[in-house]
Protein backbone atom coordinates (compact mmCIF):
# COMPACT_ATOMS: atom_id res chain seq x y z
CA UNK A 1 0.00 0.00 0.00
CA UNK A 2 0.94 3.52 -0.77
CA UNK A 3 2.03 5.87 2.16
CA UNK A 4 -1.08 8.33 2.94
CA UNK A 5 1.23 11.43 1.73
CA UNK A 6 1.46 9.61 -1.64
CA UNK A 7 -2.44 9.17 -1.83
CA UNK A 8 -3.34 12.76 -1.00
CA UNK A 9 -0.70 13.88 -3.99
CA UNK A 10 -2.02 11.43 -6.57
CA UNK A 11 -5.74 12.55 -5.82
CA UNK A 12 -4.29 16.28 -5.78
CA UNK A 13 -2.77 16.27 -8.68
CA UNK A 14 -5.43 14.03 -10.10
CA UNK A 15 -7.81 17.26 -9.62
CA UNK A 16 -5.86 19.21 -11.50
CA UNK A 17 -5.25 16.35 -13.98
CA UNK A 18 -8.45 16.00 -14.32
CA UNK A 19 -9.69 20.12 -15.13
CA UNK A 20 -6.38 20.28 -17.75
CA UNK A 21 -7.80 17.02 -19.53
CA UNK A 22 -11.39 18.43 -19.27
CA UNK A 23 -9.75 21.86 -20.91
CA UNK A 24 -7.82 19.67 -23.50
CA UNK A 25 -10.19 18.14 -24.71
CA UNK A 26 -12.62 21.27 -24.76
CA UNK A 27 -9.45 22.54 -27.34
CA UNK A 28 -8.99 19.13 -29.19
CA UNK A 29 -13.27 18.83 -30.10
CA UNK A 30 -13.24 22.92 -30.95
CA UNK A 31 -10.03 22.04 -33.10
CA UNK A 32 -11.71 19.34 -34.70
CA UNK A 33 -15.11 20.61 -35.60
CA UNK A 34 -13.27 23.74 -36.78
Amino acid sequence: MESPTEDYKIQSFDQDTQVLLKTALKGQLVSTVC
